[in-house]
Order: C-alpha cells, then sequence, then structure tokens
C-alpha cells in the first residue's frame, strides 16, 4: 500500500505541472485586448470672417532734406553786410536776404550800360531820318523805280539796330550783376552751416552757407519686395499711399508726421537687398511745440496700402510652418488647412485662400496635431483686426 502511495504522488506532480504550462501557454498566444477611449482634445477656436481688410506695409528708413544747397555768390566783392540769422539754426524765408556785397562797382556799371543804351537809340533814330531823306531825294531826282537799299540805308539802319539790341542786353547784365550782389534765400530754409563775415571778400569759389529746406523731407523707405505691389504710387494726379512716420527720441515720446508715397526706387537696397520707396512729409520742422522730425533720423513707419478684399485675419500664433492652419470640422475632429498668406503684420497674417466665412480656427497650441483627431471647443471668439 505505501509503495503504491509513493508511485502515485510524482505522477500528480507531473500532470497538474503540465496542466499549468499549458493554461501560461494559451493565455501567452491569445492576449486580452481591453477596448479604451481615445482622450478629447479641447481647443479654443475663432470664427473665421471673409471681410475687407487695409494692407499695413511696415518699413524703416533714413530723413533726408527735401531740399539741399550751398550758397555761393555769383559775383565777387567784399561783404557788407551779414544777416544775423545767418547762423547755424537760424531760418529765412523764400526772397529774404542772408548777405550783401558791396554793390558800388556794380551800379555804375548799370549807369555806363544804360548811357550806351541810350546812345544807341539815338543812333537807330538817326538812320531812320536818313533813311526817309534818302527815300524822298529818291523821289524827288530818280527815275520814278523801287529806290535800291543802299540808297534807303537799310545797311546802316540794320546795325544801328542790331548795337541797340547788344546794348539793352549788356544793360540786362549789368542789372542782374547787380541784382546778384544780394544773397537770398532760394526758398525757406534753416542754415546747416555760415563761413562768412563782414569785411571778406568772395567770389564764385566762396562757399557762404549751407541750407535745407524747411517745407518738406524726404523718407526712404524699406520694404519687402513682395510689398510693393500692395503700395499705391501717385498715379493721375492720385495721391500715393498715406504713411505714418514715427522717430522715437527716448522714453515713450515718439515724433510722428504724415507724409505720402512719392516715388519708388527702381533698385535694390545694395545691402538689404529690400525695396526702396521713397515718401515726402511736409511741415516736418515745426516751430510750435512739436518736437521736429530732423534729417538723419532713422525711423519707423507704416504705408497704408491697397485694400484687400475677400481676406481673413489669421492670428500668428494659429500659423504653423508659414502656410498651415488647423479647423474644427463639423464633425468636430481637426482638419488641416494649406493656406495662402496675403501679407502680415506683428499680430495677424491676412489669407485669401484656405479658410471660408464661419471656419472654425484653431487657436491654441498643438503639439503633433493629428488629421481626424476628436477635438472639441472651448467656445469661438470673434476676436478680428
Amino acid at each position: 500500500m505505501s509503495k503504491m502511495k509513493t508511485v502515485g504522488i510524482p505522477v500528480v506532480v507531473v500532470l497538474g505541472g503540465a496542466a499549468v504550462a499549458a493554461a501560461v501557454s494559451v493565455m501567452a498566444t491569445e492576449p486580452v485586448i481591453v477596448a479604451q477611449d481615445e482622450p478629447e482634445l479641447v481647443v479654443q477656436t475663432q470664427v473665421a470672417r471673409v471681410g475687407t481688410h487695409q494692407a499695413i506695409v511696415a518699413a524703416t528708413g533714413l530723413i533726408a532734406p527735401g531740399r539741399e544747397v550751398f550758397v555761393i555768390p555769383e559775383v565777387s566783392g567784399r561783404i557788407v553786410y551779414v544777416s544775423e540769422r545767418l547762423v547755424p539754426g537760424g531760418r529765412f524765408r523764400t526772397g529774404d536776404v542772408m548777405a550783401r556785397i558791396d554793390a558800388r562797382d556794380y551800379e555804375l556799371a548799370v549807369e555806363q550800360q544804360r548811357g550806351l543804351v541810350r546812345s544807341a537809340e539815338l543812333e537807330v533814330e538817326m538812320e531812320r531820318a536818313r533813311q526817309a531823306i534818302a527815300l524822298e531825294e529818291w523821289r524827288l531826282l530818280g527815275d520814278g523805280g523801287e529806290p535800291p537799299s543802299l540808297v534807303l540805308r537799310e545797311s546802316q539802319r540794320a546795325a544801328a539796330e542790331m548795337n541797340l539790341n547788344s546794348s539793352r542786353s549788356a544793360l540786362d547784365r549789368a542789372q542782374l550783376g547787380l541784382e546778384r550782389t544780394e544773397l537770398r534765400a532760394p526758398f525757406n530754409a534753416t542754415v546747416l552751416s555760415e563761413a562768412v563775415d563782414e569785411g571778406q571778400v568772395v567770389g564764385p569759389q566762396s562757399q557762404v552757407a549751407r541750407l535745407i529746406g524747411t517745407d518738406d523731407v524726404r523718407v526712404l523707405l524699406s520694404v519687402r519686395l513682395e510689398a510693393l505691389e500692395l503700395i499705391e504710387l501717385p498715379v493721375d494726379g492720385e495721391q500715393g499711399s498715406l504713411v505714418l512716420v514715427r522717430q522715437r527720441v527716448g522714453g515713450d515720446r515718439v515724433v510722428e508726421r504724415t507724409g505720402r508715397v512719392a516715388h519708388r526706387v527702381d533698385e535694390l537696397d545694395p545691402e538689404t537687398r529690400r525695396a526702396q520707396i521713397l515718401v515726402m512729409v511736409d511741415n516736418p520742422m515745426s516751430l510750435g511745440d512739436a518736437l521736429p522730425l530732423l534729417p538723419g533720423a532713422f525711423v519707423d513707419a507704416e504705408v497704408r496700402g491697397r485694400s484687400i478684399e475677400g481676406a481673413v485675419a489669421v492670428p500668428r500664433a494659429a500659423v504653423y510652418d508659414g502656410n498651415t492652419v488647423w479647423v474644427l470640422s463639423a464633425q468636430s475632429t481637426l482638419e488641416r488647412r494649406s493656406i495662402s498668406p496675403v501679407w502680415g503684420d506683428n499680430d495677424f497674417v491676412y489669407v485669401s485662400e484656405g479658410l471660408e466665412d464661419g471656419a472654425s480656427l484653431v487657436l491654441s497650441p498643438l503639439v503633433n496635431p493629428v488629421e481626424g483627431a476628436p477635438a472639441r471647443s472651448l467656445g469661438p471668439t470673434e476676436s478680428q483686426p
């Protein structure tokens, strides 16, 4: 009996082990799959609205004088008068006298030429009288035919008239020299520098002063090449695009002036390879409380260009890789859209293709988004620029 028990126990152990091994094998080859719900993404959306937007082109540039001249005398002489305003910063209106050259020599030249003109006029009158006498004598003594030109002294009269014209021209030249003894401002201007004093002898090689105009300044702005098509140039009497020019003068103070696009420069900036436009700004150097817009300053500018119809303003934060946005479809899933930006500013990209009116634009940042992934909106916003 004890011998039977000794034999049976190992058999039971072996059979039990085999059963356990079989069970483990079955479980390893047939795993149990438990279905799990994919998590739903919660995003902030904005309703896309198609509308008309005015292009605002950002630009930078440098202010230059609208007019700039070096005042150089056209006649020689000694300076006898200098205006007290002929100092750096002094201002002149068009035609104001800045300095005078001793005019006595030029006044004498004018008087001399006036005498020569009067003498030439008398010579012409005498030749006309001689011609009348010659004609009368021909009628009395001639054979009734037409008198020849030599008899009528036509050559002498023509020479007298030519001498009169020459004398009058010399008088005009003398009067012009007299006028040039007064150095006048050619336009409304401010003095940048001067180099003249009373008693100084000047001539056509002497630089008296350097002036810049105060009526306007030029601003050469640098813009992106693709932005040129958004900027309106003056054509057929129409004004160019309005431009807001800003010069920062420290702290929160900003000098602002408005101008107009005057020209497009048909050459890229050799340093930045950007396009250039010329803007004219009127009344930049106000004498009131406002700070002036001075030549030589660097400025920022906003060019108000053409109005673009059928465009959607898309926040820059919602744009991926420059031309991709995500929208929430009607089935509450993420949908990828390729867009065609027309232009952009610091906050928005303006899109003409890729988004329809009323589309739910996803504003929330997405990390490795998958098209077709379920998503739910926190609530649309109508925020637009």
